[in-house]
């Protein structure tokens, strides 16, 4: 299983957290989402995930995926 780690700068609160997590969980081969709002720190795992898929839902989000 892969893991990549990277921070949100700005998901500062639930909604915010859910929205990331719920837009990369439909992400193709990503297993689970860990956030962390208060150190903005959010952890994907899973196998065959894309990372540029990860920036660009997150980027839907109204956020920066800082990887």
């Amino acid at each position: 299983m892969n893991e990549l780690r990277f921070m949100v700068p700005g998901m500062c609160c639930g909604h915010c957290a859910n929205a990331i997590s719920v837009a990369l969980s439909e992400l193709s081969g990503v297993a689970s989402v860990d956030i962390d709002v208060t150190s903005a720190w959010v952890v994907v795992r899973g196998q065959g995930f894309k990372i540029s898929a990860v920036q660009t839902e997150v980027n839907k989000t109204g956020h920066v995926a800082e990887l």
